[in-house]
């Protein structure tokens, strides 16, 4: 049996002085790893609420902490930062909550703190080992959909992480299972789930609307669509309610619920990502054997042959670039890291920037940090560590242990600046059930 370490270290009181009563709590508790021995070590917890920027401390007294916070409840978004010192005064835990309405409310928070630059064991487990999984982030977590059991049949089962609480909700099922089904989630709590393969691995067409706002479960409803079949492919966001499908050529309007195919239009590679200008304008690139380009609803291509690879990841850096990682270039797996300026294609080599090569990592940008998890290596083996950079200069930062072996993950950022790391295949070639989470250090 695993036990989740947990403490409570706070009460906000949230008080309007001008409405007499308008008044609350929030109770703040901590989390770790699973046996993790982490807040044993501690000896001074600091605690900081955003906004108004408010600072208290507090020294272990009879085994324990307290900390009283009190703030005007004005109703407007802010988050708790906590920072655990030890005996020697080194800084060994840190977690954030996400934002929160500071209002008269009553409400109960738990802030997973783990090592700074750390990936370990989240507090929830997925209900079944599972790899391909379809997954997106959502306002307060992650929704996590279908993928494939240990048997490699397709799964329906649907839970959703909240990273509020670190907690896994299971939602209702998906009316067919489906392994590699692309999902797109919009800030209302709307999840799309698009294609996906049964497990005879027959792509299928058409999907479904999931509303995570209806009690007590969700509610499915169909999409309307006249697209191609998709397996693998990802949602690219391009605005509140348009997505962009990798794959067969096809745009999503989840205003209207409906999937539309792009005629005579290039086929955007998996490996993508969306980036936005300072003027609001976004631009997809995809990387494969090419790189693709779509904005104002053209494609094109860039000329780009240093980020051409395979089994490699796309993320966006903090600056508004391309960053184009791990993956098999010219038969051998690459340590370089490429950053693609997507409004020319020039493109900038950052030599070395991993310290083991990889391919098909988990990964995702948190925050100041790109996190690539597992994947598989020169020689084939899974990997067991995550490599962090920096997700401006894409920078080497360090390289660290995972709880295990996983290949075929994924990574979803959390609205925290934590990533939660799902499923895959472990180092036995069994489909894991475990979740991990990447935290950061402080800014």
């Amino acid at each position: 049996m695993t036990v989740c370490q947990r403490l409570a270290v706070a009460a906000l009181a949230l008080g309007a002085s001008a409405c007499l009563g308008d008044t609350g709590t929030i109770s703040v508790n901590l989390l770790t790893a699973p046996e993790s021995a982490l807040l044993d070590s501690v000896e001074r917890i600091r605690l900081t609420l955003s906004e108004p920027r408010t600072v208290v401390e507090a020294r272990r007294k009879n085994g324990a902490f307290s900390l009283s916070l009190e703030a005007p409840a004005h109703g407007d978004p802010g988050r708790i930062t906590v920072e655990c010192f030890d005996f020697a005064d080194r800084l060994v835990g840190y977690g954030a909550s996400p934002e929160f309405s500071l209002g008269p409310l009553e409400a109960r928070i738990a802030v997973y703190v783990g090592e700074p630059l750390s990936v370990q064991i989240a507090p929830a487990k997925l209900a079944v080992g599972r790899f391909e999984v379809g997954s997106a982030s959502l306002r307060y977590g992650a929704i996590l959909v279908g993928g494939r059991g240990n048997d490699n049949s397709a799964r329906g089962e649907v839970e959703i992480y909240n990273a509020y609480d670190h907690t896994l909700a299971r939602g209702l099922d998906l009316p067919q299972a489906r392994a590699g089904a692309a999902v797109a989630t919009t800030i209302d709590g709307v999840a799309y789930v698009l294609g996906g393969a049964t497990t005879e691995g027959t792509a299928q067409s058409g999907g479904w609307r999931f509303d995570t706002n209806v009690a007590p479960s969700g509610a499915w409803s169909d999409l309307t669509s006249t697209a191609a079949p998709r397996a693998g492919g990802r949602a690219l966001q391009m605005s509140l309610t348009q997505f962009l499908l990798t794959g067969p050529p096809a745009t999503l309007d989840a205003g209207q619920a409906a999937v539309t195919p792009l005629a005579g239009a290039l086929e955007m590679p998996r490996a993508a990502t969306v980036v936005v200008s300072a003027a609001g304008t976004a631009t997809a690139i995809g990387v494969d054997q090419r790189v693709v380009r779509y904005r104002g609803g053209v494609f094109d291509e860039l000329t780009a042959p240093q980020a051409l690879r395979s089994g490699h990841v796309v993320l966006s850096t903090t600056d508004g670039q391309v960053a184009v990682l791990a993956g098999e270039r010219d038969g051998e797996l690459s340590r370089d890291a490429i950053k693609l300026d997507p409004q020319t294609g020039a493109v900038t080599v950052v030599a070395n920037a991993l310290e083991i090569p990889r391919k098909l990592p988990a990964a995702a940008r948190a925050g100041r940090f790109i996190v690539l998890a597992g994947g598989i290596s020169e020689t084939g083996l899974i990997l067991g560590s995550a490599e962090i950079l920096d997700a401006e200069t894409l920078a080497h930062v360090a390289t660290v242990p995972m709880a295990g072996p996983r290949a075929g993950a994924v990574a979803e950022p959390l609205p925290n600046e934590q990533v939660l790391i799902i499923g895959g295949i472990d180092g036995r070639g069994r489909a894991t059930d475990v979740l991990e989470l990447f935290t950061p250090r402080p800014p």
